[in-house]
């Protein structure tokens, strides 16, 4: 007599009930034992149980990982010693401790031919920036930036490490949607809190303080770092169908209130990075109706732009009107000039504050005079990661970026065309307008030291390429 097992419906999970009470249970004794905020304190507990389910499904740990990255990514542990830590820099301690047995207990570390497109000129990256910090800082500043790089190195390696079945990247995009899902609809709560009475909640207190909604993020400008790169995988998911007709309706609920929390948020690059990802996402795609779409994403895009010129919003506010926007032209023509008088081995990370005053007279007068931005030059840093690691590492360094950055966007593409699974296809689609957008942001700000988003794309731009068809059967064969 044949027995059918059926597979278990996610609500008659029990795990997923017992994970539930564990998250309200910690945080409950957050908030009442450590007297953190609410949202902080469910942030960590989330994180802390996804840490205990690691050892049934491995991938949840970089869940663990991604959920910090889109909250508390920089709240301190205070120590019994005096000291402080991050929460990320534990967090990623203990995920390199739990899974390097674990992967080590599978066979070792599986990372597919995808790898060396990334690793390789991750690799060189890091050795240009330890040799420049070495030769321009001092010993502190240097172990600094080191464990910053093994950190990243990490994330990189692990994640596609720990990705054996597509499950895992589904698991893993449950875990990214929801937390992304949850910051949109707080934020959506914080701009209408003075209208309809709504609480504020925020992961630490006093961070929302100037109408620009900050979701569970630690700034404005933060969610606008992250809810494009959830956008936009969810988008190329729902592009090409990769999921049930059912799921595609709560996706779509999902993705509006995502788009509205980063529009709340009013930070200007989060918009334009988002429509630049949809455009080269849509762009790339081999759909039917593709033309359509591209001119549909273009009309969308001007509308929006004339809208918010209408309403006189601050999308509507460019470099000579503004005085953040005048102050990035300050910083990235110093900054280029810092990097031309040093293209061997630039001048060291963080370093440029303290030099950055000596170049006032190389910046163009008018750029400097507008809205008083020459003031900014020794106060913030260049607002363009690709200028910073120019000028902080030299010209080699800046290479070995875009190599990488070339590298995760062959991955990406090789998935994509070869794949025969929909939502592999639609997830790696996605993230080609992700890694644009991520671009546009780290074209405006700082974002490559403070949120490690590089590197988890990077990450899963390699797992991403084992499931092309012919690794795929190896892996299963291996499996």
């Amino acid at each position: 007599m044949t027995t059918i097992a059926y597979p278990i419906r996610w609500y008659e999970n029990q795990r997923l009930y017992i994970g539930v009470a564990a998250v309200a249970a910690l945080t409950w004794l957050g908030a009442t034992l450590f007297e953190w905020a609410g949202p902080l304190s469910f942030v960590l507990a989330a994180q802390l149980v996804l840490f205990v389910f690691l050892f049934q499904r491995p991938i949840l740990a970089i869940g663990a990982l991604i959920v910090g990255q889109f909250t508390a990514n920089s709240f301190m542990f205070d120590l019994p010693i005096g000291e402080q830590i991050s929460v990320r820099f534990l967090w990623t301690v203990l995920a390199i401790v739990l899974l390097v047995p674990i992967v080590r207990n599978r066979g070792g570390i599986k990372l597919g031919s995808g790898a060396k497109w990334v690793i390789i000129p991750a690799i060189i990256f890091f050795v240009i920036a330890a040799t420049s910090n070495f030769v321009n800082t001092d010993i502190s500043n240097t172990l600094k930036y080191f464990r910053l790089n093994a950190t990243a190195l990490a994330i990189l390696i692990l994640l596609p490490a720990v990705v054996e079945k597509k499950q895992d990247l589904k698991l893993l995009s449950i875990v990214t949607l929801g937390v992304g899902s949850i910051s949109a609809i707080v934020a959506i709560m914080q701009h209408y809190s003075t209208r309809w009475g709504l609480p504020v909640y925020t992961i630490s207190d006093g961070i929302y303080r100037s109408g620009r909604a900050v979701g569970l993020a630690e700034s404005p400008v933060h969610i606008a770092y992250d809810l494009p790169l959830i956008i936009l995988p969810t988008l190329g998911v729902l592009l090409l169908k990769g999921v049930s007709p059912n799921a595609r309706k709560i996706l779509m609920v999902l993705v509006l209130a995502m788009g509205l929390g980063l529009y709340f948020s009013y930070t200007r690059s989060g918009i334009y990075a988002l429509a630049a990802g949809v455009f080269i996402m849509v762009l790339f795609s081999q759909i039917r109706f593709k033309k359509e779409l591209v001119l549909i994403t273009l009309v969308l895009t001007v509308g929006f732009l004339l809208w918010t010129d209408i309403n006189a919003t601050r999308y509507s506010q460019w470099f000579t009107n503004d005085q953040s926007g005048a102050s990035r032209l300050v910083l990235w023509q110093s900054g280029v000039n810092v990097a031309l008088d040093n293209p061997a081995l630039g001048i060291g990370y963080d370093e440029f504050l303290g030099i950055a005053p000596e170049y006032l007279a190389t910046v163009n007068p008018a750029y400097a005079e507008t809205e008083g931005a020459g003031g900014v030059l020794g106060v913030q840093e260049p607002h363009n990661d690709f200028i910073r690691v120019w000028l902080s590492f030299g010209t080699p360094a800046l290479l070995a970026l875009l190599w990488l950055f070339f590298g995760m966007f062959r991955n990406f593409t090789v998935a994509y065309r070869q794949s025969s699974d929909l939502f592999i296809k639609g997830l790696s689609i996605g993230c080609i307008g992700a890694l644009v957008a991520y671009v546009v942001n780290a074209s405006i700000h700082n974002v490559m030291d403070s949120v490690f988003f590089m590197w988890i794309l990077a990450g899963l731009s390699i797992a991403l390429t084992k499931f092309i068809p012919a690794q795929q059967n190896q892996i299963e064969r291996e499996g």
